[in-house]
């Protein structure tokens, strides 16, 4: 054991002078973080996704010449969207984007309701296409792509009207602590009746839902930029929000009067980066509605010591105004609710590559070389002429005009001066171009199906390119499913095992199922299987097909489903499989489960049965003989009873004498 270098009286002198930071304390620290912070509305970072926004656009890249060609290639936005689809189709075809294994053997019954729950959350609750189309695509420009997930309670007010109730009704229905108000009035009714009640009643409930919303990328900063993401970073997600969305979520009314209005700079320069050049038309006016500006909100998540005892506490710090000027609330929280993704992670950095990065100077050059090729194509189509001063008649010449004549003084006083084509020349650039862009992305013409002259080269060849490109493909949805879905439904869990406080009845595979999350592990792994493009799932199918005649060849060398080798549920597995992988929904509806099956009567053993049908037999035979020989005795015993019956009526019965000689002979 080491022994302190510090003496007592010093270390309790030390411990007197440790005091908690105050709130002000607090919010200066946080302000200059927020300073820090890279990914600001002013930083390079900022500049270098507005510029890939305007390559992605479209939009003029600011060099062009009066009177000269200005088109563009739209490279970036060829790139992306050709991305976007594959890259989506493992997160968006089937039931589960992403499954929970259980750590233990308790975790087996929680671990796949909880899959299907955290599966509806996203598709149901919150609309998961579009947020997995955004985040996707905002790394794909923006070099990192970032959702928010969090627990929102919601407090819903609903109005209810009630009409013929008593004195005694209504004194229930205004006693029930949901009921924030009751405006009653009284009904018309005959003399002698017990007077009656109209009643308007508005009741307030409190429910709670998971949000995951995509947050815009200039909209979230990050203070160091090699920090690992789960390691709780500072994070800061700063945006503008009115005073009215404030209000409605429960901060104080005071705080929100200190706050300055939305005519900022730097909001107008927020909303000028965020629209594209053709629409800038100036600033909005500030709205007459005080209730409606804005203000600038920062959310930020950082490690300091704000109860003085020397070690830094992770804490949720949220600032309003254009400086931070107001703190709204602090409190200490376990983990910051972001995930994020980047197409091209870089060692050690937070902000890689995007596909952007990799192919705007692809498109900038291939823009030159178009232009310049028009530029010939319309020099060719209309050359310029060579004239002698004074020999040609200029009214004539300057008038073009199908069948038209220029009139001239002397024969050659015209000449065409010739333009050479540069085609012979463009198309291979461009294409060397098409190629480079190709092999930074991995986004091919043969994998989107565009090249028309692929039929005329070899298979291998084409296999051999469109592998090298899926494996591209397949390494970005593999950062994005390890990155971002891996974490993003972490936090799902998380919420669910924590926040929701009571059974929720949800519509699962056409059942409704109760699901209560208290009793789930949270600390469960998260699986994802990433699968890419028509043809890996083809080849996926294919050899699930061939596994499935493997195993029904193996049932029938085993002499049935029970085993050892193939059992039912191998069977069941193996279908499964086969359905999600051809687009289909709801395994259920093909295959059964025969796990969830009623147990089935214990087969009886074949010797056992073998010998039953032996003592079956005798005993048949016994029984059939037992049988005739009671036949018998019941004949002898009713013939007897004939002959007894016979001698009562006529008397015993004489046999005639038998004969002393022989009867004559008659000739």
């Amino acid at each position: 054991m080491v022994a302190s270098l510090v003496p007592e009286e010093d270390k309790e002198a030390e411990d007197s002078t440790a005091k908690p930071m105050s709130e002000d304390r607090l919010r200066s620290v946080v302000q200059g973080k927020i300073v820090t912070a890279l990914g600001g509305d002013q930083s390079a970072l900022s500049r270098d996704r507005s510029k890939a926004m305007r390559y992605y656009r479209g939009e003029k890249f600011g060099n062009e010449v009066e009177g000269r060609s200005q088109i563009i290639s739209r490279d970036v936005a060829e790139v992306v969207d050709g991305m976007v689809p594959g890259l989506m189709k493992p997160f968006v075809s089937g039931d589960q984007a992403v499954k929970y294994d259980p750590r233990g053997p308790e975790d087996e019954p929680g671990a796949e309701q909880a899959s299907d729950y955290a599966n509806y959350i996203w598709n149901v609750d919150n609309p998961g296409f579009r947020i997995i189309h955004d985040w996707i695509k905002d790394g794909l420009l923006a070099r990192v792509g970032v959702v928010k997930i969090w627990w929102q309670d919601i407090q819903e007010t609903i109005r209810e009207e009630y009409a013929g109730l008593t004195q005694d009704e209504l004194t229930v229905l205004a006693s029930d602590p949901a009921v924030i108000s009751v405006e009653a009035s009284t009904e018309d009714q005959a003399e002698g009746q017990e007077p009656t009640f109209g009643a308007v009643v508005r009741r307030q409930s409190m429910t709670g839902r998971i949000r995951v919303r995509n947050v815009p990328p200039d909209e979230f900063l990050i203070e160091d930029e090699s920090v690992e993401f789960d390691a709780k970073p500072t994070v800061i997600h700063r945006c503008r929000r009115s005073i009215s969305d404030l209000r409605k979520m429960g901060y104080a009314a005071e705080k929100l009067d200190q706050l300055a209005g939305s005519d900022s700079i730097l909001a107008q320069e927020a909303q000028e980066r965020a629209r594209p050049e053709q629409e800038q038309m100036g600033s909005d006016p500030p709205p007459d509605d005080d209730s409606q500006r804005e203000v600038w909100v920062s959310e930020a998540y950082t490690q300091v010591d704000f109860d003085g005892d020397g070690i830094g506490e992770y804490r949720k710090v949220t600032l309003a105004g254009d400086n931070g000027e107001v703190m709204l609330d602090h409190e200490e929280v376990e983990d910051h609710p972001f995930a994020h993704w980047c197409p091209y992670p870089i060692p050690h950095k937070f902000h890689g590559e995007s596909v952007a990065d990799k192919v705007m100077d692809v498109q900038l050059t291939k823009s030159a070389i178009l232009r310049q090729m028009l530029d010939n194509l319309y020099l060719i189509n209309n050359a310029r002429t060579e004239i002698v001063e004074g020999k040609v008649n200029l009214d004539d010449f300057l008038s073009s005009k199908p069948g038209g004549y220029v009139r001239v003084k002397e024969s050659g006083a015209m000449r065409e001066i010739a333009v050479p084509p540069v085609f012979q020349n463009a198309f291979p650039a461009l294409e060397y171009l098409d190629t480079v862009r190709e092999n930074r992305s991995g986004s091919t013409k043969y994998n989107q199906g565009l090249d028309s002259e692929s039929l005329n080269k070899t298979a291998t060849g084409i296999n051999r390119i469109m592998g090298a490109a899926m494996q591209r493909q397949e390494l970005t949805a593999r950062c994005f499913a390890e990155m971002g879905m891996k974490r993003a439904f972490r936090i799902t869990l998380k919420l669910m095992t924590t926040h929701q406080d009571k059974p929720r009845t949800i519509r699962l595979r056409d059942k409704w199922v109760e699901i209560d999350p208290r009793s789930w592990n949270a600390e469960m792994d998260v699986n994802i299987t990433v699968g890419l493009g028509t043809g890996d799932k083809d080849q996926q199918l294919g050899h699930l097909m061939a596994i499935w005649d493997k195993q029904i060849q193996a049932m029938q060398v085993q002499g049935g489903p029970g085993g050892p080798l193939v059992t039912m549920q191998n069977l069941y597995e193996t279908g499964c499989k086969i359905v999600a992988n051809s687009g289909l929904k709801g395994e259920e509806k093909f295959f059964s489960d025969p796990a969830k099956a009623p147990p089935q009567p214990p087969q009886p053993d074949p010797e056992m049965v073998k010998v039953q049908g032996q003592l079956k037999a005798e005993q048949a035979k016994t029984q059939g003989q037992l049988q005739l020989q009671a036949q018998r005795q019941q004949g002898e015993l009713a013939l007897k009873a004939r002959e007894q019956n016979l001698k009562a009526a006529h008397g015993a019965y004489q046999p005639p004498p038998a004969p002393t000689e022989p009867p004559p002979v008659i000739q």
